[in-house]
């Protein structure tokens, strides 16, 4: 089913006006929105899957199937429609993309209490973390391959739990922004986890796949609520068993135990899911002695999508 949202992308979108959502408004600078739903309507949690540079692709709706076959309401929004289909990471197109999931946020899941997450591909990640950054955001966030847009970093309120997914071979949005993020959670003390994939590159692998899917549902029932399970036994050749860990080999792929002292990397920081307010000073943007070395911002690398 795809459906519309009325979203301002116009000047007053950086003002953090909005149209009122879900009905067209005929004021000038507005756009419609399409959106695509998958799974039930009511009675699961709210997951909203934001596409790569590119639109949404194939891969984002085997994706969407997969997590409402896994107990969630899927939404993939054509959020590029906002800025004209422009997928250029400047700070006013961030700005519309960002008002366009927080009024689907808004209108899906006003009076329900079942919870909402993000989940998020190479440039719909760095949205979804654009999204978190300013607080008050959804119940949870999956991040793959993606990057915290220099100005949200610069302005970070807080963020939700967060996953981190991310190869080591990424050569269009480097490793070094997922590890970047990675300590900013541990320095302000937020609720983060961080897998990074050895032989991975921009886009994962079908192997990978399945296993990124499996963290990210079980990151996500975590967080949820009800801590509801999210797991659904019907989904064709492709269930996911939370409670058991694939093991891994040293090149990532799952199937052999992982040897130790591979290059595997997993962090977990445990806190808060906003800045602390005792005390507490806010991180200085991409600092090579604070985080690590940037080699250049996020918003000039042209997200692609796989």
């Amino acid at each position: 089913m795809i459906q519309t949202l009325a979203v301002l992308i116009c000047s007053a979108v950086l003002l953090g006006a909005s149209a009122e959502p879900g009905k067209k408004d005929a004021a000038k600078g507005t756009q419609e929105v399409t959106y695509e739903n998958f799974g039930v309507s009511t009675g699961a949690p709210l997951m909203i899957l934001l596409h790569g540079a590119s639109g949404p692709s194939g891969f984002n709706r085997q994706q969407s199937k997969f997590f409402a076959e896994h107990g969630f309401r899927v939404v993939l929004p054509h959020y590029l429609e906002a800025t004209h289909n422009s997928s250029a990471g400047t700070d006013e197109n961030y700005a519309a993309w960002v008002t366009v999931v927080r009024n689907l946020m808004n209108k899906l899941s006003a009076g329900r209490s079942e919870g909402v997450v993000l989940v998020g591909f190479s440039l719909g990640a760095s949205v979804a973390l654009a999204v978190g950054s300013q607080g008050q955001g959804p119940d949870a966030i999956a991040e793959w391959y993606g990057s915290l847009p220099d100005k949200f970093f610069r302005d970070l309120k807080g963020m939700p739990p967060l996953l981190i997914l991310h190869g080591e071979r990424d050569t269009n949005i480097p490793v070094m922004n997922a590890r970047q993020l990675s300590k900013l959670c541990l320095l302000v003390n937020l609720t983060c986890e961080t897998h990074i994939y050895p032989d991975q590159e921009h886009g994962f692998d079908s192997e990978t796949v399945q296993d990124a899917d499996r963290r990210t549902l079980q990151f996500l029932s975590k967080y949820l609520p009800a801590k509801r399970s999210v797991i659904s036994p019907t989904a064709a050749g492709r269930v996911v068993d939370l409670n058991r860990s694939r093991p891994h080999s040293a090149s990532g792929a799952p199937g052999t135990p992982r040897p130790s002292g591979s290059a595997l990397y997993t962090s977990h920081a445990k806190g808060t899911t906003a800045l602390p307010k005792t005390g507490a000073k806010r991180p200085q943007p991409r600092s090579p002695t604070k985080i690590c070395q940037a080699q250049k911002p996020p918003n000039s690398m042209n997200p692609k999508e796989i």
